[in-house]
């Protein structure tokens, strides 16, 4: 629509970017958009100060840089994330009032038996 009502007018390259090939960016996204923040990124800064200053060598830059490196991959990556022991001290037992909201199977025949039961329903409302 812009090039069509506005031939004569030169196009910057960031809103070209924008308006022409906007949609395709946001079709084969990974993740949404709302999900691309910088939030993420400026969360790592911190961690990034914290493990440049604690956890690298200060030989020669390419050390320093190849440490960091490696604190960070290891520190992003969710299976290491996921097996490490959390201390006790962060541990919570989840309230009463969030037990109620949620559904708790007991046992992975349980949780099968919940996600037949809710195909069944949806089944008989359509």
């Amino acid at each position: 629509m812009f090039v069509t009502l506005y031939p004569w007018y030169y196009m910057p390259s960031s809103v070209h970017k924008v308006l022409i090939h906007g949609a395709d960016v946001i079709r084969f996204a990974p993740l949404p958009i709302g999900k691309l923040s910088e939030e993420a990124q400026e969360s790592r800064n911190k961690d990034y100060k914290q493990y440049r200053e604690h956890n690298t060598r200060k030989n020669s830059r390419l050390n320093t840089n190849e440490d960091l490196i490696h604190i960070l991959l290891i520190s992003s990556d969710p299976y290491i994330s996921s097996i490490r022991n959390v201390s006790k001290k962060y541990e919570q037992e989840l309230s009463d009032d969030v037990k109620k909201l949620l559904i708790i199977p007991e046992s992975e025949e349980d949780e099968e038996s919940d996600i037949n039961q809710s195909f069944s329903e949806i089944s008989l409302t359509d």
